[in-house]
């Protein structure tokens, strides 16, 4: 699972020439998995977040801080 979150991190974050082909990170991190593997995992943890992967931004943690400060008053 983290060897797939770590893929799905670089692919939020990274220009696309240096988004490490899946295959390479299975071969690097010795990892005991396959490529569907990894592509199975990523999709069953979009479909949890509902494919809620926006990147944060300095208005979407105010935003954030603003609804918990409102809660607890």
């Amino acid at each position: 699972m983290a060897l797939t979150c770590l893929h799905l991190a670089a692919k939020m974050t990274e220009e696309d020439e240096v988004i490490p082909h899946i295959s390479d990170l299975i071969t690097q991190s010795s990892a005991n998995c396959t490529t569907d593997d990894l592509v199975r995992m990523e999709r069953l943890i979009l479909n949890k977040l509902e494919w809620n992967v926006n990147l944060p931004t300095p208005r979407s943690e105010e935003r954030r801080v603003g609804k918990e400060c409102r809660s607890r008053w």
